[in-house]
C-alpha cells in the first residue's frame, strides 16, 4: 500500500481522507467493530426477552383493582439491571479492545503496511490494561465532576425546600453539565491513539490529548458531528421503522416483541457499519494535530533519510507538549 502523505489538512481534506480510508478498508474496520457490536446486540436482546417474559408489568401501571405486589415489579427490574451491568462491562472491554485494534490499523495504513484484523487485535490485547484504565479515567474526568456538581446543587436546593430553586438548579446544572461534558470529551478525543502509538500511560495519554487538541476543538467537533450524524441516520433508517411499528402493534404483543428484535438486529448492523468512521476520524486527527503542533511530517522525512525503506516510524513527541 502507498502511505498517506503527512501534511496539514484543511477540514474538507481531513474528512475526505477519513472516508477514503473507510471506503478502501471497510471490511477490515467492520470486522474489528463487529466484536463489540455483538455484545451490544446480546444486551439488547436479553433486555427485550426479559421485558417480554414479564408481560406488560414494565409498560403499564397497575390498576387499582389488581392485587399489585411490589416484589413482582422489583424482581424483573433487578434482573434487567443485573443483565445490563454485566453486558455493559463486557461491551466496554470489547469496545476498548476494538478501539485499540482499529487505531493500530489506521497507523498501519498511514505507514503503507499490510492491514490484518488478527494482528491488530493482538497489538490491542497487549495494551488492554492501559486501555481499560483510560476508559475509567474518561468516565471519572469527563462525567464525574458534572454528576457531583448536579448532586450537590440538587441537595442544597432540596435542603432549602424551594421547588423553584430546585428546578432552576436542575435546569442550569444540566445545561452546564452537557456543555462541560462535550468540551471535555473533545479535549481528550485523541487519548486512545496517543496511548496505542506512543506507549504512554493512560493519564499521560489524556494530558497529551489535551495539549494536542488545544486550539483545535472546533476541528475535533466537526469530525465527531459527521460521525454522529452518520450513526443516527443509520439508526433512523434501519431501526426506527421497526420501533414505530412495534409501538403501534403494542409492546406487550408477540408482534411488537418480534418487531423490536428485528429492529435491534438492524440497528446493530447500522452501528457496525458506521462506528469505524469515528475511530478512523480520531486516528486521522491525531496525525493532523501532530503535524500542526510538532512538525511530524518534517520529523518523519528526516527519519526516512536516515533509514530509507523503513516505512513510517513515529518519532518521539515534542518535549514542549507534555507526555
Amino acid at each position: 500500500m502507498t502511505p498517506f502523505e503527512l501534511r496539514p489538512l484543511a477540514i474538507g481534506e481531513l474528512l475526505d481522507r477519513v472516508f477514503t480510508i473507510y471506503r478502501r478498508h471497510l471490511s477490515t474496520f467492520v470486522g474489528i467493530m463487529v466484536v463489540p457490536s455483538l455484545f451490544n446486540l446480546a444486551l439488547a436482546l436479553c433486555m427485550l426477552i426479559l421485558q417480554h417474559l414479564n408481560g406488560g408489568m414494565l409498560f403499564q401501571p397497575p390498576s387499582p383493582e389488581s392485587n399489585f405486589n411490589p416484589e413482582d415489579f422489583i424482581k424483573p427490574v433487578m434482573q434487567i439491571m443485573g443483565v445490563t451491568i454485566v453486558f455493559l462491562l463486557i461491551y466496554w472491554v470489547a469496545y476498548m479492545l476494538a478501539l485499540g485494534a482499529a487505531t493500530t490499523v489506521v497507523a498501519d495504513i498511514y505507514a503503507g503496511r499490510e492491514v490484518g484484523i488478527g494482528t491488530a487485535y493482538g497489538k490491542a490485547r497487549g495494551q488492554i490494561g492501559r486501555l481499560l484504565l483510560l476508559a475509567v479515567l474518561w468516565i471519572a474526568v469527563i462525567v464525574g465532576p458534572g454528576v457531583v456538581f448536579i448532586a450537590v446543587g440538587a441537595g442544597l436546593a432540596a435542603a432549602w425546600r424551594s421547588p423553584i430553586l430546585f428546578a432552576l438548579v436542575m435546569i442550569f446544572g444540566m445545561i452546564g453539565f452537557l456543555i462541560a461534558t462535550v468540551v471535555l470529551f473533545l479535549r481528550y478525543a485523541v487519548s486512545a491513539p496517543t496511548l496505542m502509538l506512543e506507549r504512554v500511560s493512560a493519564w499521560g495519554a489524556m494530558r497529551r490529548s489535551a495539549a494536542l487538541t488545544r486550539g483545535f476543538l472546533g476541528r475535533v467537533f466537526l469530525v465527531f458531528l459527521v460521525a454522529s450524524l452518520m450513526a443516527y441516520t443509520a439508526i433512523m433508517l434501519l431501526q426506527m421503522p421497526f420501533t414505530l411499528a412495534s409501538a403501534i402493534a403494542g409492546k406487550t404483543t408477540n408482534a411488537g416483541f418480534w418487531l423490536d428484535l428485528i429492529g435491534a438486529v438492524a440497528g446493530t448492523i447500522g452501528h457496525t457499519l458506521t462506528a469505524p468512521v469515528l475511530v478512523i476520524g480520531v486516528g486521522v486527527l491525531y496525525y493532523d494535530l501532530r503535524v500542526r503542533k510538532e512538525a511530524l511530517d518534517l520529523q518523519v522525512m528526516m527519519s526516512a533519510l536516515d533509514t530509507p525503506g523503513d516505512g513510517l516510524t513515529l518519532p518521539p513527541p515534542s518535549p514542549v507538549i507534555p507526555r
